[in-house]
């Protein structure tokens, strides 16, 4: 191995080794910039010797689990909305909620396209009613001229009483002028 070759090695080892830093970060900003709010102000109400059906004490910071995602997604909504901690309860810091409430944002949005991997939405076309309703309102046509341009367009394939599963709504480039 020459010494060029050498280099070159230590350079992808380093740039593979950066890579996975984020992610490690991530998580472990998520836990550590949270529990401080968790611990100071929700386990009170929500620990393991209270009756409230969520137990912060129980609750892990894994959000690869999908019940652990959801429930954190909750508590994201209920402290952006203001609900908790309740009015009778002893507010905490501001900056506290604040530091938290970005760190578990980033932590959750980043669990979520992790979980999506690869996955995409599917592109899908209107459907013969919904190509004859938007032919009405963009118009501003009777609805009977809207339906009956919608017939000239390809019928639908049967999803099972679903129209708009996009998986099945195969259309051909011979169709594309149907549409235009």
């Amino acid at each position: 191995m020459t010494k060029g070759d050498d280099v070159i090695t230590r350079m992808f080892v380093l740039v593979f080794l950066v890579g996975l830093v984020p992610g490690v970060v991530s998580a472990q900003s998520f836990e550590t910039e949270v529990r401080p709010l968790v611990q100071g102000t929700c386990v009170r109400c929500h620990g393991a010797r209270t009756v409230t059906p969520l137990n912060f004490e129980g609750l892990g910071y894994d959000l690869t689990d999908h019940e652990t995602f959801r429930t954190w997604e909750k508590v994201y909504e209920r402290l952006m909305r203001g609900e908790m901690p309740p009015p009778a309860a002893p507010r905490p810091d501001a900056d506290m909620v604040d530091t938290a409430l970005g760190s578990l944002k980033r932590a959750l949005v980043e669990a979520n396209l992790a979980a999506r991997g690869e996955q995409r939405t599917w592109l899908r076309r209107l459907t013969r009613l919904e190509y004859g309703h938007t032919i009405t309102d963009l118009l501003r046509v009777d609805p009977a001229v809207g339906a009956e341009v919608a017939l000239g367009l390809p019928a639908e394939a049967d999803s099972g009483g679903f129209d708009t599963i996009a998986s099945n709504q195969a259309m051909s480039p011979l169709h594309v002028p149907s549409y235009l």
